[in-house]
C-alpha cells in the first residue's frame, strides 16, 4: 500500500502485486483482497505530485517463503520519481498469507509506524 498526505490528509491508495502482477492478474484469483481500483502501479505511472507531498510507502510479505524485493522500496522510489518527499523509510510488515492474518508483532510494529508519520499536509522540504 501507498498512503499519501496532501491536501485530503493522508489516504491510502491501493495494493502493490507481487513479482510484478497487475491489479488485473490479481483480481482472476478472486480474492476479496483485491483493490476496487487501479493497482498502485498503474496509479503511479500517472501521477502527478504537488511539490513536497509527503509519502510514506509500506508492502506486506509471507512469513515464507521469503520472498526476495521490496514493493515499499520500489514504491517510495517511484514517488520520489515523481517529485514527492519521503516522511520515512519504506516498510515492510509480514503476513502469513493472503487471508491469514499479520504475523505475531507485526499489528504494534505497524501502529508505532503509522503514529511516527507525519500529520501535517504541509509541504515537507527536501
Amino acid at each position: 500500500m501507498v498512503r499519501g498526505a496532501g491536501p485530503g490528509g493522508l489516504r491510502d491508495l491501493g495494493p502493490w502485486h507481487a513479482v510484478g502482477a497487475t491489479r488485473l492478474d490479481a483480481a482472476k484469483e478472486r480474492s476479496p483482497l483485491v483493490s476496487a481500483t487501479i493497482g498502485v502501479r498503474e496509479w503511479l505511472e500517472g501521477l502527478t505530485v504537488p511539490a513536497g507531498l509527503r509519502c510514506a510507502a509500506f508492502d506486506t510479505k509471507v512469513v515464507s517463503p521469503r520472498l526476495p524485493g521490496s514493493a515499499a522500496k520500489a514504491i517510495d522510489k517511484r514517488l520520489r520519481a515523481a517529485g514527492a518527499v519521503r516522511a520515512c523509510e519504506p516498510k515492510t510488515f509480514f503476513v502469513h498469507g493472503k487471508a491469514d492474518g499479520l504475523a505475531e508483532g507485526e499489528l504494534d510494529a505497524a501502529r508505532a509506524w503509522a503514529r511516527a508519520l507525519p500529520v501535517s499536509a504541509a509541504p515537507a522540504t527536501a
